[in-house]
């Protein structure tokens, strides 16, 4: 990484910071790629390899700003918003205090916080990689800081961004914390991601509220706590599923197996959680696609 020479304006500088808010927008769903396009213009480039598809715009030359999509987690071979990203040309230096992506909206990953019902934080929010880095290809003084996006408990997916900057040590000798390390305003890259649950991590989730919720003995008439699809049972076992709406009463249960299909009597049952609404595309309920279930 070449040293700076070269100051970014201030008009440059709000320029990024109004980039970030367009890819943060982005990532969380707030606005879709036509959106991020009618804003920019046009991409200047386009690569579509290794699954992935990139969108590029290099403003000024002073920095490339990135929105990719991936393939490879598609839902019904849509390809799936990823990752956002800004890097900065390293002939020119920022006068950006990290301290300023505080006003986000996001918060500072804190290690052992509770993420779910089944997970917690196992990053810091510095994180001070020239100083680890064993490659030798980050400056000793090029660090990281990390912020998270708070999210519903059954989001598919987490979103992180990660900003790379140089500064100074205060005591170079040593590995340190943040206390250890001062000046970091010069800011490098950005990246904000999607980090999508694997389908283990989701079947964790999905048992873990179905163990608390079946505590609650919810029966036909009970109030449903939480939307998403439930599955109902007469006292032989599952025969019936639906998305149920919180606040809506759990309705009566099939007494024959909706996967053999047809009419049947109705009666008084216990519903199950079964899934989160984002989770119906792919997912078979004994042999049956639920997507027409929701």
């Amino acid at each position: 990484m070449a040293v700076p020479q070269k100051k970014m304006s201030e008009a440059q500088q709000r320029a990024l910071l109004r980039y970030v808010d367009i890819g943060l927008n982005w990532i969380k769903g707030g606005i879709s790629f036509d959106d991020v396009v009618r804003t920019l213009g046009k991409p200047e480039f386009k690569s579509d390899q290794l699954g992935k598809i990139e969108y590029d715009w290099f403003p000024e030359n002073i920095m490339t700003v990135s929105f990719t999509f991936d393939r490879e987690n598609s839902a019904d071979d849509k390809p799936t918003i990823s990752t956002f990203r800004i890097s900065v040309a390293d002939s020119v230096h920022t006068n950006i205090p990290y301290e300023q992506f505080d006003s986000l909206g996001m918060q500072r990953v804190a290690r052992g916080e509770r993420l779910d019902n089944i997970r917690t934080e196992k990053d810091e929010f510095f994180s001070p990689n020239g100083m680890i880095d064993t490659s030798g290809s980050l400056p000793k003084n090029y660090v990281r800081f990390a912020w998270r996006q708070p999210l519903p408990e059954d989001s598919p997916y987490d979103i992180y961004a990660s900003f790379g900057y140089l500064g100074e040590w205060i005591n170079p000798h040593i590995v340190g914390g943040l206390s250890n390390f001062r000046n970091a305003v010069d800011l490098r890259d950005i990246t904000i991601s999607r980090f999508y649950l694997l389908p283990e991590e989701l079947q964790q989730r999905n048992e873990a509220k179905r163990q608390k919720y079946g505590y609650m003995n919810l029966r036909t008439g009970s109030v449903c706590p939480e939307t998403g699809l439930w599955e109902g049972w007469t006292e032989t076992g599952a025969t019936d599923v639906l998305q149920v709406e919180k606040g809506r009463k759990f309705d009566v249960v099939r007494t024959v197996p909706a996967w053999e299909g047809g009419s049947c009597p109705m009666i008084d049952g216990r519903w199950y959680w079964l899934c989160s609404p984002d989770q119906v595309a792919g997912f078979t309920w004994h042999g049956v696609n639920l997507r027409g279930r929701t």
